[in-house]
């Protein structure tokens, strides 16, 4: 009954922006113009979220339906958005990267044995030290500019220093439940 009551929030809270954003937008504009750019997230979103709001596992479906839909939403947006082609150069490696990594880090989470600190060191350190660079090159190769250095190294830096500390904390609480183990027998 709980889930159902928060679907029904959420989907009324989605109703209600969409709606505010289309009168909003044509009190303005007298047309549709950017109220088509929050209309389209909002439909991702919600398409998105219903599965694990209604379903007690349905964390999968949403992944799932993430996985499915990100790259079809960006292209539409890339349709609608004035300027250049930015889908194939940036928008469909940006997704994939990140579909890729949500689901790497699902399998950690859902399938590897490991303390959660052990875990936490993992994602740090992809997240920080390798899914985001990668989108930085994306981005910087669309838009021809330089490297920034300076980003990537406080990245990479970041990444490894909270990997490390993640991994101490890990190492500690193994080593704390080993020696109360210890004291058991």
């Amino acid at each position: 009954m709980l889930r159902k009551i928060i679907f029904m929030l959420f989907s009324l809270a989605c109703f209600i922006t969409a709606g505010v954003c289309l009168i909003v937008d044509s009190a303005i504009n007298r047309q549709v113009s950017w109220s088509i750019f929050p209309l389209m997230s909002i439909a991702f979103g919600f398409l998105v979220l219903s599965p694990l709001l209604l379903k007690k596992h349905g964390l999968l479906i949403s992944m799932g339906a993430a996985s499915l839909l990100a790259a079809p939403y960006l292209y539409l947006m890339n349709l609608i958005t004035p300027g250049g082609d930015w889908f194939r150069p940036v928008g469909l490696p940006c997704a994939v990267i990140g579909i890729i990594a949500l689901w790497v880090f699902y399998c950690l989470f859902r399938f590897v044995k490991i303390n959660l600190w052990y875990q936490l060191a993992i994602d740090f350190f992809l997240s920080l030290v390798i899914v985001s660079p990668a989108i930085d090159y994306f981005i910087s190769r669309y838009l021809n500019a330089p490297t920034d250095w300076l980003s990537l190294i406080i990245h990479v830096f970041a990444g490894i220093t909270a990997s490390i500390l993640f991994a101490v904390m890990g190492y500690a609480k193994n080593h704390k439940n080993k020696a109360a183990r210890g004291n058991q027998q």
